[in-house]
């Protein structure tokens, strides 16, 4: 898979979670929300307390992925980190992710 297919493909899926409204947006939420989420996506460039806090809450059960270029996934200014809340959806997204880096 190209990885300009591989980026469309990322964003529809991505478009499609936030449409279903099956996105958590922002480390503040994720946490305070303490739930099971299917995946979470933190940006390459998110750090500090907040993504040691995240990493943390995943631990071994939850996976978190590192994406280059979240922001402009969502077509969002300022995203760091989402969860998927669909375990359809998290799974496509987890499976085309992991294509690219074979």
């Amino acid at each position: 898979m190209s990885t300009e297919e591989q980026i469309r493909k990322i964003k529809a899926y991505l478009g499609f979670a936030v449409k279903s409204r099956s996105i958590v947006w922002g480390a503040d939420n994720i946490l305070a929300r303490k739930r099971f989420y299917p995946l979470i996506l933190e940006d390459e460039t998110f750090d500090g307390k907040a993504a040691r806090e995240i990493a943390d809450y995943a631990g071994e059960r939850i996976p978190l992925l590192k994406v280059s270029g979240l922001n402009a996934l969502l077509n969002k200014e300022v995203c760091k980190v989402v969860a998927i809340t669909d375990k359809n959806l998290a799974e496509i997204i987890k499976i085309t992710i992991n294509a690219g880096s074979d």
